[in-house]
Protein backbone atom coordinates (compact mmCIF):
# COMPACT_ATOMS: atom_id res chain seq x y z
CA UNK A 1 0.00 0.00 0.00
CA UNK A 2 0.98 3.59 -0.51
CA UNK A 3 0.05 6.71 1.46
CA UNK A 4 -1.69 9.58 -0.32
CA UNK A 5 -1.79 12.88 1.57
CA UNK A 6 -4.48 15.37 0.61
CA UNK A 7 -3.22 18.93 0.12
CA UNK A 8 -4.80 20.15 3.36
CA UNK A 9 -2.95 17.46 5.35
CA UNK A 10 0.35 18.47 3.71
CA UNK A 11 -0.31 22.11 4.61
CA UNK A 12 -1.18 21.23 8.22
CA UNK A 13 1.98 19.20 8.53
CA UNK A 14 4.15 22.01 7.11
CA UNK A 15 2.53 24.64 9.35
CA UNK A 16 2.94 22.50 12.47
CA UNK A 17 6.55 21.69 11.62
CA UNK A 18 7.32 25.39 11.07
CA UNK A 19 5.55 26.29 14.33
CA UNK A 20 7.58 23.80 16.34
CA UNK A 21 10.83 24.85 14.67
CA UNK A 22 10.07 28.49 15.55
CA UNK A 23 9.58 27.44 19.19
CA UNK A 24 12.93 25.69 19.41
CA UNK A 25 15.57 24.83 16.81
CA UNK A 26 15.36 21.12 16.04
CA UNK A 27 11.86 20.65 17.44
CA UNK A 28 10.40 20.87 13.94
CA UNK A 29 12.67 18.02 12.89
CA UNK A 30 11.51 15.93 15.86
CA UNK A 31 7.89 16.58 14.88
CA UNK A 32 8.70 15.61 11.29
CA UNK A 33 10.26 12.32 12.44
CA UNK A 34 7.35 11.55 14.80
CA UNK A 35 4.83 12.04 11.98
CA UNK A 36 6.91 9.86 9.65
CA UNK A 37 6.95 7.10 12.28
CA UNK A 38 3.16 7.38 12.60
CA UNK A 39 2.80 7.09 8.82
CA UNK A 40 5.08 4.03 8.77
CA UNK A 41 2.99 2.42 11.51
CA UNK A 42 -0.16 3.05 9.47
CA UNK A 43 1.36 1.54 6.34
CA UNK A 44 2.61 -1.53 8.23
CA UNK A 45 -0.69 -2.29 9.98
CA UNK A 46 -3.47 -0.03 8.69
CA UNK A 47 -6.24 -2.01 10.43
CA UNK A 48 -4.57 -1.79 13.83
CA UNK A 49 -5.78 1.67 14.80
CA UNK A 50 -9.07 2.83 16.23
CA UNK A 51 -11.98 3.71 13.99
CA UNK A 52 -13.08 7.20 14.99
CA UNK A 53 -15.92 7.65 12.51
CA UNK A 54 -17.36 5.02 10.17
CA UNK A 55 -14.31 4.18 8.00
CA UNK A 56 -11.93 6.85 9.31
CA UNK A 57 -9.11 5.78 11.61
CA UNK A 58 -6.67 7.79 13.70
CA UNK A 59 -3.20 7.26 15.09
CA UNK A 60 -1.74 9.70 17.57
CA UNK A 61 1.68 11.16 16.84
CA UNK A 62 4.01 10.20 19.70
CA UNK A 63 5.22 13.05 21.94
CA UNK A 64 3.05 15.62 20.11
CA UNK A 65 -0.68 16.42 20.47
CA UNK A 66 -1.42 15.58 16.83
CA UNK A 67 -3.41 12.86 15.14
CA UNK A 68 -3.13 11.39 11.66
CA UNK A 69 -6.63 10.70 10.31
CA UNK A 70 -6.88 8.25 7.44
CA UNK A 71 -9.07 5.91 5.45
CA UNK A 72 -8.07 2.64 3.81
CA UNK A 73 -8.92 2.62 0.10
CA UNK A 74 -8.90 -1.06 -0.87
CA UNK A 75 -9.75 -0.25 -4.49
CA UNK A 76 -6.65 1.87 -4.97
CA UNK A 77 -4.57 -0.17 -2.52
CA UNK A 78 -3.80 3.09 -0.74
CA UNK A 79 -4.10 4.88 2.56
CA UNK A 80 -5.77 8.28 2.17
CA UNK A 81 -4.37 10.69 4.77
CA UNK A 82 -7.06 13.31 5.20
CA UNK A 83 -5.67 15.27 8.12
CA UNK A 84 -2.63 15.73 10.34
CA UNK A 85 -4.12 18.01 12.95
CA UNK A 86 -3.85 19.08 16.55
CA UNK A 87 -6.06 16.87 18.66
CA UNK A 88 -7.89 19.87 20.13
CA UNK A 89 -9.20 21.04 16.75
CA UNK A 90 -12.86 20.37 16.21
CA UNK A 91 -13.75 17.05 14.61
CA UNK A 92 -15.74 18.70 11.85
CA UNK A 93 -12.44 19.77 10.23
CA UNK A 94 -11.32 16.26 9.35
CA UNK A 95 -14.82 14.82 8.98
CA UNK A 96 -15.65 17.30 6.21
CA UNK A 97 -12.58 16.25 4.25
CA UNK A 98 -13.50 12.61 4.26
CA UNK A 99 -17.08 13.38 3.24
CA UNK A 100 -15.85 15.43 0.29
CA UNK A 101 -13.41 12.72 -0.85
CA UNK A 102 -16.05 10.01 -0.57
CA UNK A 103 -18.58 11.91 -2.69
CA UNK A 104 -16.13 12.51 -5.56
Amino acid sequence: MIAILVDAAKEEFDEARDHYEAQKVGLGDRFDEAVRVALERILETPDAFAIVNKTVRMVQVKRFPYGVYYRIDEEKQAILIGAIIHLHRHQRVWRARFRKKKEK
